[in-house]
């Protein structure tokens, strides 16, 4: 069983591995346009002014609950066949449950729900730093790479429409693409939205003007 002490260890771990990794981002980030063209980096294609971060949130949301809706659910026996395979304490049993349809569906949920709730919660906080700590939650998730790697399996196998993924999400694989292909173009798309929570949101979040102007 869990402890409180441990629960409390594994917060503190999993924010320090947020600072790590907006810190990473921040340092990556663009300085500028080439040819010193201005371009808005905080105006999304899609996701419109991430410095806004209420109505982000909001239409991420919308995207995210689409893209849920389109997602297989398990069936109880899948999922208590899921959990008796994670629970066996045979390694080899549980590898090979991950690359199973029931393991893509369940990381797949798994995967929106986190975002789903960490964007609610973002809404919901009424104080810069419990906001701060959500947004940070949002790119700690947004940067996994197991889930892309989950969608583009469903995609593959007919599970799933490539057409209910976020636009950004697609838009740099083509339709005779590799599960290998899709699940890069969905990375890359998440590491951008990343990128820019990070460049634009945050900062407006914390009461800063944005990284890059």
């Amino acid at each position: 069983m869990t402890t409180l002490e441990d629960q409390r260890l594994s917060m503190r771990l999993r924010s320090m591995l947020c600072s790590i990794i907006v810190a990473a981002l921040a340092l990556s980030y663009p300085v500028n346009e080439a040819r010193g063209q201005a371009h808005d980096f905080c105006v999304h294609p899609t996701l419109g002014d991430l410095r806004v971060p209420n109505s982000f949130a909001t239409t991420f949301l919308a995207d995210l609950r689409a893209l849920h809706a389109a997602v297989p659910s398990l069936t109880p026996a899948e999922t208590q066949w899921l959990e008796r395979e994670r629970n066996s304490g045979d390694l080899h049993r549980w590898i090979r449950a991950t690359g199973t349809r029931e393991y893509a569906i369940h990381a797949s949920r798994n995967d929106i729900n986190n975002l789903v709730t960490a964007l609610r919660q973002a809404q919901r906080a009424t104080e810069r730093t419990d906001a701060s700590r959500q947004w940070m939650m949002v790119a700690y998730f947004l940067v996994a790479p197991e889930p892309a790697e989950q969608l583009a399996r469903l995609i593959r196998d007919g599970l799933l429409r490539r057409d209910v993924l976020p636009l950004e999400w697609r838009l740099a694989a083509r339709p005779d693409d590799d599960v290998n292909q899709i699940a890069r173009s969905i990375i890359f798309a998440r590491s951008r939205i990343t990128r820019d929570l990070v460049g634009c949101t945050l900062p407006a979040v914390l009461g800063v003007g944005p990284l890059i102007q």
